[in-house]
């Protein structure tokens, strides 16, 4: 879990030796290792919670998604400047206006417009 080499360990319970002293080291060591079962426990709960909470949401979105009398739910087209189609042109700005169509199809492979070859 903390990757330590078993060097670094002898190390740190010299440290540990050292530091709370001799008399004090079990009584240490009996509440550190309280501490982190008591950690442990408390986050398999919130893990569990979480679990729960996720899989009653899962359920929720099945049964929505499986009920016969429920109408489909319907997709909304996409929406933005470039797909709005209600919005007006600003003030003053004009539209360009419409190529005009000639009916010769010649005139556009020769070059002139509206001569006939």
């Amino acid at each position: 879990m903390f990757d330590l080499s078993m060097g670094e360990i002898i190390l740190v319970l010299i440290i540990a030796l050292l530091v709370i002293g001799p008399n004090n080291l079990p009584k240490a060591a009996r509440t550190l290792g309280r501490a982190y079962a008591w950690m442990r426990h408390h986050m398999a709960l919130m893990q569990r919670e979480i679990n729960l909470e996720l899989r009653r949401i899962e359920l929720e979105e099945m049964e929505k998604g499986a009920d016969p009398n429920r109408a489909p739910e319907a997709k909304l087209p996409p929406s933005g400047p470039a797909y709005d189609k209600t919005s007006e042109p600003e003030a003053g700005a004009e539209c360009p206006p419409a190529p005009a169509k000639t009916e010769n199809k010649d005139s556009h492979d020769s070059g002139s417009e509206g001569k006939s070859a």
